[in-house]
Parts: C-alpha cells; sequence; structure tokens
C-alpha cells in the first residue's frame, strides 16, 4: 500500500513525533510511506526518518505570502503532490491540515483519515474549527485522542470517529537511589492550552517539608 502522511512541519512536537512513529511502523510492515509537510527547518527535520520514508515539503522556498493566499496555494500544493503519487491512502494531522486536505483530495476518490490531536472546543482561530466540522462528512475515517474530544464533535461524525490515545513506546532506566529532594520537570509550550495553570495549582498544594522544586521548560 502507498501511503501519503501529512503535516504542518517537519519541526519539534508531539503530533510530529506520533507521526514519525506511524511512518515507520507503516514503512517496517511493508507499505511505501510518503510524509509531507508545509515547513522544514533550516538544519533539517527535527525527528529522524528512515531513508526508506519519503519527505515532501510543499512550501515555496523564499518570502511567505499572507494568509490569504498561502493556504489555498497550500491546498494547491497538497492536490498537485497526491496526483503525483497517487496513493491508496491519506491520512493527516490537525485542525488546519485535515481541512486543506479533505479540500484537496476533493474528486479524487483517494480515502482520507484525519486526526484531531486538539481539543476542539477550545481551538483558536474557531475558523478552522468550523470549516474542519463542515468538512468531516468526506473524511474516510476520524481519529480523535479522548472520548471527551469525540463528543465535542456533531453526532452524526462523532459517532463514527475511533478514539486512539497516543502509544508510550517502553523506555529502559536505572531507578535513582532515594534522595531528601524531590524534583519535578515539565515541558511544553507556554500555552494556555498546555495547562501549566493546572500543574501550578496541584504543585501549591504539596506539603511544604517535601522540598519539592518545579521546572517547566517551554518557550511561548
Amino acid at each position: 500500500m502507498k501511503i501519503l502522511m501529512i503535516q504542518g512541519g517537519f519541526g519539534a512536537g508531539g503530533a510530529e513525533k506520533i507521526m514519525c512513529e506511524l511512518a515507520h511502523h507503516r514503512a517496517a510492515g511493508g507499505d511505501e510511506v510518503h510524509v509531507a509537510a508545509m515547513r522544514m527547518p533550516k538544519t533539517g527535520s527535527f525527528l529522524t526518518y528512515a531513508p526508506e520514508i519519503q519527505l515532501h515539503v510543499l512550501d515555496r522556498t523564499g518570502r511567505r505570502p499572507p494568509a490569504p493566499i498561502l493556504q489555498p496555494r497550500r491546498a494547491l500544493a497538497i492536490r498537485r503532490l497526491i496526483r503525483q503519487l497517487q496513493p491508496d491512502l491519506i491520512i493527516s494531522f490537525l485542525t488546519k491540515v485535515n481541512c486543506l486536505t479533505l479540500l484537496a483530495a476533493t474528486g479524487t476518490g483517494i480515502p482520507v483519515v484525519i486526526s484531531e490531536r486538539n481539543n476542539p472546543t477550545i481551538q483558536s482561530p474557531h475558523f478552522w474549527r468550523r470549516l474542519q466540522l463542515a468538512l468531516m462528512p468526506r473524511a474516510a475515517g476520524i481519529a480523535m485522542q479522548t472520548r471527551a474530544a469525540a463528543a465535542a464533535l456533531l453526532p452524526a461524525q462523532a459517532a463514527r470517529a475511533h478514539v486512539i490515545p497516543n502509544h508510550c513506546n517502553a523506555v529502559e532506566f536505572t531507578r535513582p537511589e532515594p534522595a531528601a529532594h524531590c524534583r519535578f520537570v515539565a515541558a511544553g509550550r507556554l500555552d494556555h492550552q498546555k495547562g501549566f495553570d493546572l500543574l501550578l495549582e496541584a504543585f501549591a498544594q504539596m506539603p511544604e517539608d517535601t522540598g519539592a522544586t518545579l521546572d517547566i521548560f517551554g518557550e511561548g
């Protein structure tokens, strides 16, 4: 099977990590896998892809045009790539990319599986959320990460959505020796959507005599 996977960029991110691992999983199973994204960092892909997985960058180099021009241009670039590759299946991640992919694949007869990696009830701008809801009937499959996220869809689409949580690979580690100091570490984009406010409220309830500290790493 030839699979085309489409995402926003080849930079760092949770959705990017899952797509990279999914691409390797399908390639290991014998599929021909292509991964496309709008942008590529100057230093190359943040995540390492095996040589047999072909990468495609959709945005043209040079000055970035304004959004009213940029998004239609991206949809056309996706459609050109679909026509070039003629995949058996298309998988797209994230709201905006889902919308562009569903529009680009219209009339091709190629099934598109979209995956919403976000909380659809608090997304901004709301234009893309509304557009995705309108385009969802065109999707051959809908993947959501939680039951609550699936319940936020329109009833007809919620009924056919599949909840697929992120997997967790086992990591070998050596258990450290007991210590008097307890250090908590969190990492992520410093944005309200990531819920660091909840983390701070929870950490504030730690007994003071534990001597615990909290380090948060991120930008925003």
